[in-house]
């Protein structure tokens, strides 16, 4: 759904230079908008984690390799970003990709972790 109205958007600007690029960005904004959400389940994983058992520590070890991959994808996306040069300090939102995109991870490891320790 995501793809095919932020195509639909695209296709009804006057404007259509650089479609490919625009296209690329408002998906990608839209993903890290619905991912942003699972930050919501970061107290439920903490009472979780908090349990001490070993599915609780692989959790983390992998949140934290999860982390550090997004951080290093982050470096590059900050070198290949070509911002519009009228927009302000383009690098927050760059920055803040990562961690926004991180809450797919936070929500999913609720999950798998809840149905290991039920």
């Amino acid at each position: 759904m995501l793809v095919v109205f932020s195509f639909g958007r695209q296709m009804a600007r006057k404007e259509r230079s650089h479609l490919i690029r625009a296209l690329s960005h408002a998906v990608t904004s839209g993903v890290a908008a619905i991912a942003v959400a699972g930050w919501c389940f970061l107290p439920n994983l903490a009472a979780l984690v908090a349990k001490g058992t070993t599915e609780g520590n692989i959790t983390v070890a992998v949140l934290v390799i999860l982390a550090l991959a997004l951080a290093v994808a982050s470096v590059l996306w900050v070198r290949d970003a070509d911002p519009d040069p009228t927009t302000r300090e383009p690098w927050i939102g760059t920055g803040l990709l990562p961690v926004m995109l991180m809450g797919v991870t936070i929500a999913s490891a609720t999950l798998l972790l809840s149905r290991f320790l039920a």
